[in-house]
C-alpha cells in the first residue's frame, strides 16, 4: 500500500512536470508565433519619416519661399528623431548619414536666405538631394527588417 502511495506520487510528480513542461514549452511557441508575425516599433516611424521625407521634396520654395522648407526640414528631424530612439543603435550609421545630411541642409538654408530665389534654389539643391538619399537608404535599411 505504502509502494502504491508512492507510485501514484511519482505518476502524480511526473504528470505535473509534464504538463508544466508542456506549458512552457507552448508559451515559448506562442510567444515566438505571436512575436514574428508583428512588426518592430520603429516600422511605423520609418513610415512617418518616408512621409515627411516625401513632403519636403514637395516644397516649392519659389512660391512659398523658405520659410516652407524650414517647416518640412523640422517635420523630417522631428520624425528622423523618433525614428532613432525607437530603433536605438539599429541603424546608427544611416542615422548619423541623415542627421548629417540634415544639418548641411540647415547651412544651406541660413545661406539661402539672403539670395535671390534662383540662388537659392541652386544653394538648396544638393543639401536636399542628400536628405532624400540618407532618408531612403534609412527607410529601406528599415524595411529589410519590417
Amino acid at each position: 500500500m505504502a509502494g502504491d502511495r508512492a507510485r501514484r506520487r511519482y505518476r502524480g510528480g511526473r504528470a505535473g512536470v509534464s504538463a508544466a513542461l508542456a506549458l512552457i514549452v507552448g508559451l515559448g511557441g506562442v510567444a515566438a508565433c505571436s512575436s514574428s508575425p508583428s512588426k518592430p516599433a520603429y516600422c511605423t516611424d520609418a513610415d512617418q519619416l518616408k512621409t515627411s521625407v516625401d513632403a519636403l521634396g514637395n516644397v516649392d520654395v519659389a512660391s512659398n519661399g523658405l520659410s516652407s522648407l524650414t517647416t518640412a526640414v523640422k517635420n523630417v528631424q522631428t520624425s528622423a528623431t523618433t525614428f532613432a530612439n525607437e530603433a536605438k543603435s539599429t541603424f546608427a550609421p544611416q542615422t548619423t548619414a541623415l542627421k548629417q545630411a540634415l544639418t548641411s541642409l540647415n547651412t544651406a538654408i541660413t545661406t539661402a536666405k539672403g539670395q535671390s530665389v534662383a540662388a537659392a534654389v541652386s544653394t538648396l539643391a544638393a543639401p536636399l538631394a542628400q536628405v532624400k538619399t540618407s532618408a531612403t537608404q534609412l527607410v529601406n535599411a528599415a524595411k529589410d527588417k519590417c
